[in-house]
């Protein structure tokens, strides 16, 4: 299999890239489609691999003791995961799933690790979008403590909308 083309890539975090850091992840990156309800990675999971979205959508799952569950947040096109090896674990402490299914690229956590530790610039892009998704976590939260269902609701759609190819949704 060959390696894919910046240019071509469908994932904003990729195409943002420096061409050598992208460089060090395009022989590790295999094309795969990932389909509606598959589970990335279970809660406590070790992580094998590490999902760049194309025009799939992942949904990151929190679930109580008491086994109540919410969509703590959201990732597609923009970036990728889990973000847990970005931020040096193993394992990730929140079930991932697959709301919307479609392609994506996929890489081995270890070659992740790998490149991350031979590129402080590829390492820094990728913890600023950790860092953008924990305040997308935070907003979710607020808002889901805050808002009407209707308001939710809205929000909702709206960041599907943003992560979305066109404007049908699934």
């Amino acid at each position: 299999m060959s390696a894919p083309d910046q240019g071509e890539c469908r994932n904003r975090l990729l195409a943002l890239m420096r061409p050598e850091d992208f460089a060090l992840l395009a022989p590790h990156l295999e094309r795969c489609t990932l389909k509606r309800g598959d589970v990335v990675v279970e809660a406590d999971g070790l992580i094998e691999r590490v999902y760049f979205p194309e025009d799939s959508i992942s949904s990151i799952i929190a679930t109580s003791p008491e086994g109540l569950e919410t969509e703590a947040g959201m990732i597609g096109r923009e970036g990728c995961v889990p973000l847990n090896p970005i931020l040096g674990s193993d394992r990730s402490p929140h079930r991932i799933d697959i709301q919307v299914g479609d392609g994506a690229y996929m890489i081995a956590r270890s070659a992740l690790v790998g490149a991350m530790e031979e590129s402080a610039s590829l390492h820094n892009l990728l913890l600023r979008f950790a860092q953008v998704q924990g305040l997308q976590s935070n907003y979710t939260a607020l808002s889901n403590a805050v808002h009407q269902i209707n308001e939710r609701l809205a929000r909702w759609l709206l960041m599907c909308h943003d992560r979305s190819p066109s404007n049908e949704m699934a």
